[in-house]
């Protein structure tokens, strides 16, 4: 798979995952989601306000959590190695989006 830049509320948001997918549906809204306080969904944005806020405590705390918003449309071979792949990059993404807004160097 190859990478492209997070960019919210663009069609080529998450390629690799409408891959996966098999759709071209943006997939910060359709796909993404946080199942926190009795499963509501939360968007991606929600995630890095959490992680802001001091709610998320670390790196692996974002990572445990993002690890299920990749949503696959099968079982397939290859479908857990690709979420566990989007999975980082979504940690990745979000921890350094975070860092960029507060100052961080």
């Amino acid at each position: 798979m190859r990478s492209a830049p997070l960019s919210t509320g663009k069609p080529a948001y998450w390629h690799a995952a409408a891959r996966i997918l098999k759709t071209g549906e943006n997939i910060s809204e359709a796909v993404l989601f946080l199942k926190r306080n009795g499963d509501e969904p939360q968007r991606l944005g929600m995630v890095e306000e959490a992680l802001m806020r001091g709610e998320l405590g670390d790196a692996d705390d974002v990572l445990d959590a993002v690890r299920d918003l990749v949503v696959c449309e099968d079982d397939k071979e290859g479908s857990a190695a690709a979420k566990s792949f989007l999975a980082g990059w979504i940690c990745a993404d979000v921890i350094g989006r975070c860092l960029n807004d507060s100052g961080a160097d």
